[in-house]
């Protein structure tokens, strides 16, 4: 046994005896990260350097640049100390400093050079002891052959070549020593990492029972739990509560006290804080002084943030600066978070600039708590901008899946856009459904445009449909809203005085104030009057409800045959949206002026548009049918729009637009 054992104990006694010396290691440690690397990592940190200067005093980095290149900077670092370990330990056996103080590195079995796999292990873990606060490098003083845990793990070994420094195997002291600081390590890590989860459980438990007890004492709103529970993360995490509050709060689903609990109540953290002030601001837009002040602090705490750039729009905004704000907002393409985007959109919304507001509302996230906030504006924004089929489309799918609330909003504004000039469409599915929630729901019509809906809803359903001849006591009698009462008992008097009175009183509302326009237009006969109406309509901004003035007035001067006045009007609208009955309008308004050059030029861009063969009413050949294959401003397409309407005859079509198109009163 003795001589089956003997040579193996004198090999590895041998192998105790050529161990690197810790010293050495050290000093090989700061030849290569103090002299060898560190040219190299000021090359490569430099670029990072400027970047990060040129975002910090220009400010042209968006709010996450800094974090960004901070940390590509560290990890360029990282991948080139790694490689240069790895490769010069796979190649050389060691690092420039190692091979300079005699130190190997070598495969702990066969004293070879380390294949690559074993070289990258060890540069890894080398790494993760550093992490770990150098406190495994303490290994080299207690293990026997001086192995620290990246040398373990990948099967290596440091040794020196030079006789004169080569060291033996620690004592069993020195081991004992590094065993129990490692343990002591060890149990003091366990009992920080233990420490921490209670914490932390204890105040996400604390968190959550305050929460349901502010909710339970109605504090707090239940909206803003559920939401966030299916809320999007943001910035890769899940959204904060203020967050959510906030998108619901713009978005009209939960009320101010409920925003007002959310800032009053919960403690939110520093990195929470611009978020917590523009909150405040919304909260207490009543004092304007103190909102005014919160706003302002937002920008000296974090000058990068969305919250800052939202203050300094909110600003520009109340002096009039939309034009300022609208070209800046490009920037929220950058924001995770969402509430920047319903805020820019019903501003949009409120300057009346549709396709930006088209634009943020597709940004939205498709998640059910702002379902009933998105399909309203989705429609409305469908009617503005012309694409009334996909308007019902949307209407129809909103009947059946949005809250009673939303669909009143919804059947409400189909209602009064269907029956707004006609009561033809009186017996629609909007106006159906609207009716059935007004009958239900005693406060169905505090709104504005529940309203006027109502408003229309009973006019026509007056069997005579004889303005003069309706009662309106009864309508009076009902819980209308306010403006829309004063509204009613100025059209139940005769003549115009009294609507002239609300169309003054600006504070009463757009929609209330040019429903009141419309109501003069059809009172009055008297061309002069109706004349400075027009002017009058023309410096009102392009609004659904202005729009609706402008058909009204259209009308009233076409039936009243001053045609040229009506084609002037009709131009301005087809400037605003075009449609195929403003065109065919527009076209009739420009014949009977006796306007035949431009009534002919219209009537090429109509046929261009909506080409069909039933406007060729003379036409019997195949040829004689309007092709839709052209350019609509093409030369050869205007060539042909004058020879089919040559063919088929001017006349022709213009008595089928006759026969389809011309206005008609209610």
């Amino acid at each position: 046994m003795s001589l089956l054992f003997g040579p193996q104990s004198s090999k590895s006694e041998d192998a105790n005896r050529d161990g690197a010396a810790p010293l050495d290691r050290f000093a090989a440690g700061v030849i290569d990260y103090a002299i060898v690397l560190m040219p190299f990592i000021y090359l490569i940190l430099a670029p990072f350097q400027r970047a990060i200067k040129v975002a910090a005093v220009f400010g042209t980095a968006p709010a996450w640049g800094i974090p960004i290149i901070t940390a590509l900077s560290v990890f360029s670092v990282v991948v080139m100390i790694f490689l240069y370990q790895t490769l010069m330990v796979t190649f050389w056996g060691g690092t420039v400093g190692q091979l300079l103080l005699g130190l190997r590195v070598c495969n702990l079995w066969d004293r070879t050079k380390p294949r690559f796999g074993q070289s990258a292990m060890r540069s890894f873990f080398w790494f993760l002891s550093w992490i770990a606060l150098g406190v495994p490098f303490l290994a080299i003083f207690g293990n026997e052959l001086r192995r620290t845990i990246h040398d373990r793990v990948a099967d290596t070994v440091v040794i020196s070549v030079r006789n004169d420094r080569k060291v033996e195997s620690p004592t069993r002291r020195a081991a004992l020593i590094v065993s129990g600081i490692f343990w002591a390590v060890g149990v003091v890590a366990v009992i920080f990492l233990a420490s921490t989860v209670i914490s932390y459980l204890n105040q996400y438990s604390q968190q959550n029972g305050l929460i349901a007890q502010l909710e339970a004492d109605n504090v707090l709103c239940e909206q803003v739990s559920d939401a966030q529970a299916n809320w999007p993360n943001e910035n890769g995490a899940q959204a904060k509560r203020l967050s959510v509050a906030m998108s619901l709060y713009t978005a009209g689903i939960i009320g101010r006290h409920c925003l007002q609990g959310e800032v009053e109540n919960l403690p939110y953290g520093k990195t929470e804080q611009p978020l917590l002030d523009l909150a405040k601001s919304f909260v207490y837009a009543d004092a304007p002084g103190l909102s005014q002040s919160y706003l302002t602090k937002i920008c000296q705490l974090n000058s990068s943030s969305v919250e800052c750039a939202m203050s300094q729009w909110m600003t520009q905004i109340a002096h009039g600066k939309w034009s300022n704000v609208k070209g800046e907002l490009a920037a929220l393409n950058h924001v995770q978070k969402v509430f920047p985007f319903i805020w820019a959109e019903r501003e949009a919304m409120a300057h009346n600039d549709y396709r930006l507001a088209w634009s943020f509302l597709q940004k939205l996230p498709d998640v059910k708590e702002l379902a009933d906030f998105a399909t309203p504006q989705r429609l409305k924004l469908l009617v503005a901008l012309g694409h009334n089929k996909e308007a019902h489309g949307v209407a129809a799918a909103a009947y059946s899946a949005l809250d009673d609330d939303a669909k009143l909003r919804v059947s409400s504004f189909m209602c009064d856009e269907n029956i707004g000039l006609s009561c033809a469409k009186l017996q629609s599915r909007g106006c159906q459904i609207f009716s059935r929630l007004t009958s239900e729901y005693s406060d169905a019509l505090n709104s504005t445009q529940a309203s006027l809906a109502y408003l229309r809803l009973y006019e026509c359903g007056d069997s005579t449909q004889n303005p003069a001849s309706i009662n309106y006591e009864p309508l009076l009698s009902l819980p209308l809203n306010r403006n829309v009462k004063e509204l009613v008992e100025a059209i139940s008097r005769p003549g115009t005085r009294a609507l002239n009175k609300i169309r003054q009183r600006k504070s009463l509302g757009e929609k209330v104030v040019a429903e009141a326009t419309c109501r003069i237009i059809e009172r009055t006969s008297n061309i002069q009057k109706l004349t400075a109406l027009m002017r009058y309509w023309r410096d009102k901004p392009d609004t659904l409800a202005w729009q609706r003035v402008g058909e009204q007035l259209f009308n009233k001067l076409y039936q009243s045959h001053s045609y040229a006045l009506s084609a002037q009007v009709g131009k301005t609208l087809l400037a605003e949206k075009m449609s195929q009955m403003r065109l065919a309008r527009q076209i009739l308004a420009l014949k009977h002026s006796n306007q035949m050059a431009r009534a002919r030029m219209r009537l090429a861009e109509y046929l261009a548009r909506y080409p069909s063969p039933q406007y060729a009413m003379g036409a019997t050949s195949e040829d004689m049918r309007m092709p839709a294959s052209l350019p609509l401003h093409s030369a050869a397409a205007t060539t042909q729009f004058r020879t089919f309407v040559d063919r088929t005859g001017f006349v022709h079509v213009v008595e089928f637009l006759e026969k389809n198109a011309s206005p008609r009163g209610k």
